[in-house]
């Protein structure tokens, strides 16, 4: 995997993913965006991705996006 591909923002993100599923959330899919944050993708419906999304920027000091993954 790129070094690119594997920020500090992901590894953050992912040393998470036990934090993410006590919150009831799945994620399947984390990706670094060009402005130094993540993007996130959310198994389960389209409101999980949204609610996710809206904890996330509080919790994170770097731009999050949360979408649903089908």
């Amino acid at each position: 995997m790129s070094a690119a591909l594997m920020s500090a923002e992901v590894k953050t993100v992912l040393r998470d993913l036990r934090f993410f599923a006590s919150e009831g959330m799945q994620v399947a899919i984390v990706e670094a965006t060009p402005d130094g944050g993540v993007s996130i993708g959310i198994d389960g419906d389209a409101g999980k991705a949204a609610a996710a999304e809206h904890l996330l920027r509080s919790r994170y000091p770097f731009p999050v996006t949360c979408w649903h993954f089908e």
